[in-house]
């Protein structure tokens, strides 16, 4: 399988209106094509339909659109996302990755996920490799290069591939950034709890975690990102 070019991270949580809306797949695509996201944002008010196009922005069609625009294809691709992301990445391609989530932009199950907003909330990361059965991806949330194990109910088995080729031979890849790791909530943590554990100070670990607004209320399951 080729390497491809780790995606730059984008972060939704920065964006202009970020407060009212949620652009994480502004943010994969704008990581994907090397852009701000911003601008996606004003073409998708400007061509698909003004707030509405912002408020409904991240389904398939409308980022199908937005790449048409600029002359590159893409499609959708289903199934697990360990499976077709290995074989876009095979192709030398992103691809979008559908996922159910919470609040943060953390995958969850759908069931979970589905306690926190009617129907369940829908999340898009973007992948680029797979290491056995984890997805690597840009989390938009935070702009993080993490992997998910997206096989226990978050994978929503919908995603877009990018028909841009990103292997490494082609582009430099951007420095990697700080290492990090995923913690799992278990009942009764806190985050100082967790930070104190983890030998990180409280301030370090909430700057990792752009997405926890409150300090006081996380949730067993959450997955919170523990710089190393």
């Amino acid at each position: 399988m080729p390497v491809l070019v780790t995606p730059p991270p984008r972060n939704q949580v920065g964006v202009q209106d970020a407060d009212r809306f949620e652009f994480c797949g502004e943010a994969c695509l704008a990581s994907a094509l090397g852009l701000d996201v911003q601008p996606i944002v004003a073409w998708l008010r400007q061509h698909e339909g003004g707030e509405r196009a912002v408020h409904n922005g991240t389904g398939t069609q409308v980022l199908i659109d937005y790449c048409r625009s600029r002359g590159i294809s893409a499609r959708v691709v289903r199934g697990p996302a360990v499976q077709y992301v290995a074989g876009t990445a095979g192709r030398g391609h992103y691809a979008l990755v559908l996922v159910w989530s919470d609040h943060q932009g953390n995958p969850v199950t759908r069931d979970q996920s589905a306690m926190l907003h009617v129907g369940g909330i829908g999340h898009w990361l973007l992948g680029y490799g797979t290491a056995g059965p984890q997805v690597q991806v840009m989390q938009p949330w935070g702009g993080r290069i993490v992997a998910y194990d997206l096989s226990h109910g978050q994978d929503q088995q919908l995603g877009i591939e990018l028909d841009r080729d990103v292997r490494t031979g082609l582009s430099p890849a951007p420095p990697a950034g700080p290492p990090t790791r995923v913690y799992v909530v278990k009942p009764g943590d806190t985050l100082s709890a967790i930070a104190s554990r983890e030998h990180v100070t409280l301030a370090r670990l909430l700057a990792a975690n752009p997405g926890i607004k409150n300090k006081n209320l996380i949730f067993p399951g959450q997955r919170i990102v523990v710089p190393t």
